[in-house]
């Protein structure tokens, strides 16, 4: 790491700007500063997630629910916006088409313009052609954000990944929209990093898309620009940990204004106000909606359950179901389940589906021939209209026959499954199906998005997924030691989102892993696990088959002395 205050960083800085091909990545920090004066990503998750999670104050878990939300993606909580194209036109293009060009701008566009050197945004703002306008170098550049503004000619572009505020349509919200840098934008991004010196800044990397096409396209190296080293997200560091580009990345430590040879910039507090806009756009129902597909999507079982004993609008029984199941309440998952399917041939496809994947990841594959035959025949058996709704069971079907894995069928199913999932913003399963095939060794015709992560954990944990995420370290832990500390974090995660089923998992799976717990960490587990049994059927269930199993082997144990 070098320290930008340092007269040789800045003097090797200059150097490579002028003798090697760059390319800079910029994200809203450049921005923050007078007059532009607009706001980070992270601030305008802090203003909505205070919206969102104002319903659950008063509750003993509220601080740490909210501090939580602040921490998700800003594309992951605007996914379930019931207004997303008027938010876009009466908001985001507005608001950030306002203010001027700081100095920083100014400067990078002099830069940019003196060495040739193109740019990559995932900013709305128009600050930077603002610059160059200012600079008299309007016919310089050409602002990219859709395939139309191809080719470039000799202009330096500057690519908006993210959309712009000139073209509300172009604005990109939602994680389903983010996608994946495919087509025109996945070669753009190549073109314009392959090879080349790529400089962050004002860049978190938190954006689910662009660190793995960086680790795709494979710059030459990479100078990463972070106000501190607690900065530093958790996709730079795994960038930074890429056996290929490790050896030509550097994170460059202090303020931005020291690349840019500018004065001191004053940072604007002003918190953008989202939240008139949002009620004036979406009733209180709406907002109770939104705020239970948040938190439902979030796995966050308490709150959605709270969320939905206020609710009386229209909320589909499936998602209901999987709020229960969450929660524990595993009957009332089950009646609320059994609401959404039409005819009981759904119900039990999932269940088939279900059993197959168990027995898949458990290494067994005979069960699971047996479960996707009587699958099959069941799912013959529906009605076209219900076979085109649930067109991703059948897909499932598919990948799970591994008798097919090589075919072109079997891999035709695949990258449609993903398709669709990434068309409808079903990210959680989008993963799942790339942990499916990784398994197998054989994703290479599948889009790459998630790939960047070494393990489900790292991936479940960004995308939101917290049960999920929770369910994969009770499964960790079986097959390697944790610490003490692991197991009491996931605890306490589980215990603030009213996962009960998860905390009955990750003290079962505590007890059983750590031998050397001293008497009152197990005897305070061990309370954890009985209040967690007093709370969730599943639980429940699980207490019953224990004093069942004690039961039979005491009555063998006093056979045995009887004969």
């Amino acid at each position: 790491m070098l320290k930008l205050n340092d007269a040789s960083t800045k003097r090797y800085l200059r150097n490579t700007l002028r003798s090697q091909p760059c390319t800079f990545l910029l994200g809203s920090g450049i921005s923050l500063f007078s007059p532009s004066n607009l706001p980070s990503g992270q601030s305008l998750v802090d203003e909505v997630s205070d919206l969102l999670t104002e319903s659950e104050k008063g509750q003993a878990t509220y601080h740490q629910l909210r501090e939580f939300v602040r921490s998700c993606v800003f594309e992951h909580i605007f996914e379930h916006y019931p207004a997303v194209d008027r938010i876009k036109k009466e908001y985001f293009s507005q608001y950030f088409l306002r203010g001027g060009c700081n100095p920083i701008h100014e400067s990078i566009a002099r830069i940019s313009a003196r060495c040739r050197i193109p740019i990559i945004t995932t900013n709305y703002d128009m600050m930077i052609e603002r610059a160059f306008d200012k600079l008299a170098l309007k016919n310089a550049y050409r602002s990219i954000v859709s395939s139309s503004a191809l080719p470039l000619g000799q202009h330096i572009p500057i690519f908006k990944v993210h959309g712009c505020a000139s073209n509300p349509v172009s604005i990109v919200l939602r994680m389903s929209e983010e996608g994946l840098l495919s087509g025109w934008k996945g070669e753009l991004f190549e073109n314009l990093v392959a090879g080349r010196t790529l400089i962050v800044v004002g860049y978190s990397g938190l954006d689910l898309e662009i660190c793995p096409a960086i680790e795709e396209a494979r710059p030459a190296s990479i100078f990463w620009n972070v106000l501190r080293e607690n900065d530093i997200s958790q996709n730079a560091r795994h960038l930074e940990n890429n056996a290929v580009l490790s050896r030509n990345f550097t994170f460059l430590e202090g303020d931005m204004r020291h690349i840019f040879q500018v004065k001191k910039q004053i940072v604007s507090e002003k918190t953008p106000p989202i939240k008139p806009v949002i009620h004036s756009q979406i009733s209180q129902q709406e907002i109770e909606n939104w705020r239970f597909d948040f938190f439902n999507s979030l796995g966050a079982a308490r709150s959605a359950h709270n969320t939905l004993l206020r609710t009386y609008g229209p909320i589909s029984p499936k998602k209901i179901s999987a709020v229960y199941y969450r929660y524990g309440r595993y009957v009332s998952s089950h009646l609320e389940f059994t609401k959404s399917v039409p005819n009981g041939a759904y119900a039990e496809l999932s269940i088939l589906l279900n059993r197959c994947t168990h027995h898949r990841n458990a290494g067994k594959f005979f069960s699971p021939r047996i479960s996707l035959l009587m699958a099959m025949r069941l799912w013959s058996k529906l009605s076209f209209s219900h076979k085109r709704k649930h067109f991703d069971l059948f897909q499932w079907c598919i990948i799970l026959l591994y008798p097919l894995r090589k075919s072109d069928v079997y891999k035709r199913s695949a990258q449609r499954l993903a398709r669709y999932y990434l068309k409808n913003g079903i990210w959680g399963g989008f993963y799942n199906l790339q942990i499916e095939l990784k398994e197998q060794g054989n994703i290479d015709f599948l889009p790459p998005p998630m790939q960047a992560h070494k393990n489900a954990l790292e991936g479940y944990e960004q995308i939101g997924n917290i049960s999920a995420y929770i369910d994969e370290f009770s499964r960790n832990s079986y097959r390697g030691v944790k610490s003490k500390s692991e197991f009491y974090e996931r605890m306490k995660i589980a215990e603030i989102f009213g996962l009960y089923p998860n905390i009955y998992k990750i003290c079962y799976a505590a007890l059983c892993a750590r031998k050397t717990f001293f008497l009152y960490e197990r005897y305070v587990l061990y309370g954890k696990f009985i209040h967690s049994m007093s709370k969730c059927e599943y639980s429940l269930v699980c207490r019953l088959m224990l004093i069942a199993r004690g039961t039979l082997a005491l009555l063998h144990l006093r056979r045995k002395k009887i004969t």
